[in-house]
């Protein structure tokens, strides 16, 4: 999250995107999200994703979205776009990113990308598969550790995303931001099978 929130405050371009170091994207992948994005006046714009595996490559993000048209942040936030709340296969609006730096928690992603969509207003779509993935042919990453952590450790950090969100997020589409975080508690608590989750889900519920 520093590093970004560096990144971010030096930036001078009209877009930012973001890419792991252990990553690769397309050569000409942010100049196409671009043109999209300027083609159709977005605040978002992106592309679908290939995962690297050891025999080669495999689809992995892929969105119900049609190409090249803009669409409102609430298809966006009703097609189910922020299942994957990844960073990375995206640009965004500068003036939006520069307004809400990333929060210095475990998994900042996971919470700074729905706060920061629920600000843009238009979100376009390339089906190109312009950023591959890489988590299959290497031994260990950050995921893998975040994933064993015990069934409370991870619940703090889940609960810590979500708060960030909902509480930094836009207001004007707080029923959006709760409609997501239902989902993803409800979703979590059950594959854990740990009743934090729901029991949390209830306690903020009446407060946004």
């Amino acid at each position: 999250a520093a590093a970004r929130n560096t990144g971010i405050e030096a930036a001078n371009g009209e877009y930012v995107g973001f890419m792991d170091n252990d990553d690769m994207i397309h050569p000409d992948m942010m100049k196409r999200l671009y043109d999209l994005a300027k083609r159709n006046d977005c605040d978002i714009a992106v592309t679908s994703v290939y995962q690297i595996k050891q025999n080669g490559y495999e689809k992995f993000i892929q969105y119900p979205l049609m190409e090249d048209v803009a669409i409102t942040t609430e298809d966006y936030f009703n097609k189910g776009c922020l299942y994957w709340v990844v960073i990375w296969n995206k640009i965004y609006r500068a003036s939006i990113v520069k307004e809400h730096l990333f929060p210095r928690i475990v998994a900042d992603n996971n919470a700074w990308s729905p706060c920061v969509s629920s600000y843009a207003d238009k979100i376009c779509y390339l089906n190109d598969y312009s950023y591959e993935w890489d988590r299959s042919i290497r031994i260990r990453t950050q995921v893998n550790d975040w994933l064993e952590k015990s069934k409370e450790k991870y619940f703090d950090d889940v609960k810590k995303t979500v708060l960030f969100y909902l509480e930094n997020g836009n207001q004007k589409r707080i029923g959006l931001l709760k409609r997501l975080a239902e989902k993803q508690l409800i979703g979590i608590g059950k594959a854990w099978k740990y009743d934090k989750y729901e029991k949390f889900w209830k306690e903020i519920e009446g407060r946004f």
